[in-house]
């Protein structure tokens, strides 16, 4: 009965450890996932960076991508994006180029201006502004 009992004991004992490197393996698998997919994402920026795009967010968050050609203007950006944005805070548009580090420029999207190869625009919308306006 004692053997019985002892050989039980190591039976649970060695599941136990098979749980455990079971569970070590899974977690390791997560990390290297999680790895991969940092460094797709770098990939892409890099790529984004490099090629004739205009990033266009919408409150902080990725919105649209468009091509970008000589001469472009802010006005033919918003004329494009016209009925899917929301209300926008027109006196607020962010802009920054991703190419370089460069400061951020805050511009009025009511005066038209030239947009530059690897610029990033954030348009900020009419709830997010009042949201933020309440906080201060």
């Amino acid at each position: 009965m004692f053997f019985i009992i002892l050989l039980i004991e190591q039976t649970d004992e060695r599941a136990a450890e098979n749980f455990n490197l079971e569970v070590l393996k899974l977690r390791q698998e997560l990390n290297n996932n999680k790895l991969k997919y940092q460094q797709n994402i770098e990939y892409s920026k890099k790529l984004l960076q490099k090629s004739d795009f205009i990033k266009i967010s919408l409150d902080g968050e990725l919105f649209s991508i468009l091509p970008f050609s000589e001469g472009i203007t802010s006005s033919d950006i918003y004329d494009k994006l016209k009925g899917k944005l929301p209300t926008l805070q027109n006196e607020f548009v962010i802009v920054q180029n991703t190419d370089k580090n460069s400061s951020v420029k805050i511009k009025n999207i009511n005066y038209e201006f030239k947009i530059k190869k690897n610029d990033a625009i954030n348009l900020i919308s009419q709830g997010m502004y009042q949201k933020n306006n309440k906080l201060i």
